[in-house]
């Protein structure tokens, strides 16, 4: 029982999912063309995306290979919808790879002081920012260029064997 209460599991961090930031966080609008691989243990997924970013709206439209919708979520800083389409089953939590792409793209200033996400604290060196949930680090996030937004981006996880690999194109922003 002692031995319990000294540790904090990442299952919890995974209960206490990052709340999705709204979409004037990122203060600015922006289309970003996205390449995802996600790895998961056994299991790899590999799509296009765009995300598109305005003051009201967050659009995540996801792509299988052959440029089938599979899904497109969009988010208006109250209530996420996910619209799943084409008979590919996507068998991972979507909102989940959106507060990934928020995490990734999103400026230290609004992760760190999102009203919802108080357990976590991100920090950046080095093109290498760190993601803590309750002071525990969960995830790194790699940066492979000089730019914030267009590059390459490997999120790992600390706590579990994941990575999602982020190709990504910034296409137009204001």
């Amino acid at each position: 029982m002692l031995l319990t209460g000294c540790v904090t599991p990442f299952d919890a961090a995974q209960q206490r999912n990052f709340q999705l930031l709204p979409p004037d966080a990122l203060e600015r609008s922006a289309t970003f063309l996205l390449k995802l691989d996600i790895n998961q243990g056994d299991v790899s997924h590999h799509w296009e995306a765009v995300l598109n970013v305005d003051a009201e709206r967050i659009y995540l439209l996801i792509l299988g290979p052959l440029g089938q919708r599979l899904a497109t979520l969009s988010f208006n800083g109250q209530q996420l919808t996910v619209d799943r389409g084409g008979p590919i089953s996507i068998k991972m939590s979507l909102e989940k790879l959106l507060w990934e792409l928020q995490i990734i793209f999103w400026p230290l200033a609004a992760l760190n002081t999102g009203e919802g996400n108080r357990d976590w604290y991100f920090e950046e060196q080095m093109h290498i920012r760190h993601v803590h949930y309750q002071q525990q680090l969960v995830a790194e996030i790699y940066r492979h260029s000089s730019s914030p937004w267009s590059g390459n981006f490997d999120y790992i996880s600390r706590m579990s064997d994941y990575r999602l690999s982020v190709r990504s194109s910034l296409l137009d922003h204001s």
